[in-house]
Parts: structure tokens; C-alpha cells; sequence
């Protein structure tokens, strides 16, 4: 029994130019390599099977199952027209920060540590996600984005939005007028914390206190 060869052919950031070929038998892996053969002010972000187009189907070192012959062309972009924008996403297009991959002289973007939040009444921001939408708390999405993280590029950019946490206050009414009866500070929580009652109780002459009831 004699298994066949099959062909992968890799091209260069170079329209017509060869990158590389190999052979392989069927079912055997195939490593995707970096690939350096770029026109001046260009980066590369991945591979695509079909040609002209900009969507990354594999990543350098990303594993192909080899089942034929196959092309793999490298999806490329000037690196000044790849940017990562970060928008406010309070009900207005403001941008609260701009990079392009020129700018970052990397492959990936890198958010500063020290990037300046913006504010909102009510609300804090801590980081940032892909969909204005996202809700704070559904964890089984894909991974937030925080100041002083680095983002793999695409040729397309990456945008990204400031989730808002609403910020409530727990207070606590005695009940009473008496400038004289001790009421514990009102606590600060964020939407979707576990609010602890407070264990101070509040003291006034001729009653016992029981519990804190919720006024809602």
C-alpha cells in the first residue's frame, strides 16, 4: 500500500510570488508558518483557502488536517489602515481612543495601562468587548478586554466598546426622625454584586431591633 502525496501551496504577500510548498498523506497535520514576504508597510494576520479574500481562517502555528491539495494565500493589510478604536458607547459615536498597527509596530494592539475611563453618572467602566450590547455578567462570553491588554489584530481592525456597570447605593432608614438613633453608611455595590446586610443595628431607647427589611 502506497499513500498518496498531496500538495499544499503556500503564496507570498506578493501577488503571483510562491511562499512554499509541502507534501503530506492524507489525515497526517500540517503547521501554518508565519509568513515574512510582505510589501513595504504591510502586515500579516493569517491564511484564507480562498484567494482575495480578508478573513483569517488560520492563524501562524494553527494545525490543518491534511485531506487534498490545497492553496493557502495570506490575508495582509497596510499597517497604517488596521486600527483599533475604542468607543465610549454612551449613546453617541465619541472615540475615546485610536491605534493603528503602524503605531503599535507589532502585530497586535496594546490597550495603555493608564488609558483615561470615561465617566458616567451612576455608572462605572472597568473594561471593554466587542458588542455594545454586552451585558456585565455573562461570563460565558468571549473574554473582556482590560487596560494593559494586547489584541491580536486582523486585517479589518477590531473595534471595541466601554461597558457601563450600574452603580447603586444600599441605604438604611431607621425609621425614624431622631436625628439621635445610629444608622449604619450607606455601601456602594455594583450591578450584579451580592449585596451583604449590614450587622450594625440601630439603637433607640424603649425598642429592640429585629432585622433590616427591604423597603422594595
Amino acid at each position: 500500500y502506497m499513500a498518496k502525496d498531496y500538495e499544499i501551496t503556500l503564496y507570498s504577500g506578493i501577488e503571483g510570488e510562491l511562499f512554499g510548498t509541502h507534501s503530506g498523506n492524507y489525515g497526517h497535520y500540517y503547521y501554518l508558518p508565519e509568513m515574512d514576504v510582505l510589501p513595504e508597510g504591510y502586515a500579516f494576520y493569517g491564511w484564507t483557502t480562498v484567494e482575495g479574500s480578508n478573513e483569517v481562517e488560520y492563524k501562524a502555528g494553527d494545525r490543518y488536517t491534511i485531506k487534498g491539495d490545497i492553496s493557502f494565500y495570506p490575508v495582509i493589510a497596510k499597517a497604517d489602515d488596521v486600527k483599533l478604536t475604542i468607543y465610549a458607547n454612551d449613546g453617541t459615536d465619541t472615540v475615546i481612543y485610536t491605534q493603528t498597527l503602524a503605531e503599535a509596530g507589532a502585530s497586535f494592539f496594546t490597550i495603555p495601562e493608564d488609558l483615561e475611563m470615561p465617566t458616567r453618572e451612576g455608572y462605572v467602566c472597568r473594561y471593554f468587548y466587542t458588542d455594545p450590547n454586552y451585558v456585565h455578567g455573562d461570563y460565558h462570553e468571549e473574554r473582556l478586554f482590560f487596560p494593559g491588554d494586547e489584541i491580536i489584530a486582523d486585517a479589518d481592525g477590531i473595534e471595541l466598546y466601554v461597558i457601563w456597570i450600574g452603580e447603586y447605593s444600599v441605604t438604611y432608614d431607621s425609621g425614624t426622625d431622631d436625628n439621635n438613633v445610629y444608622v449604619p453608611y450607606p455601601e456602594m455595590y455594583e450591578y450584579g454584586d451580592y449585596a451583604r446586610v449590614s450587622t450594625d443595628k440601630p439603637y433607640r431607647e424603649g425598642y429592640n431591633f429585629l432585622y433590616w427589611e427591604d423597603a422594595n
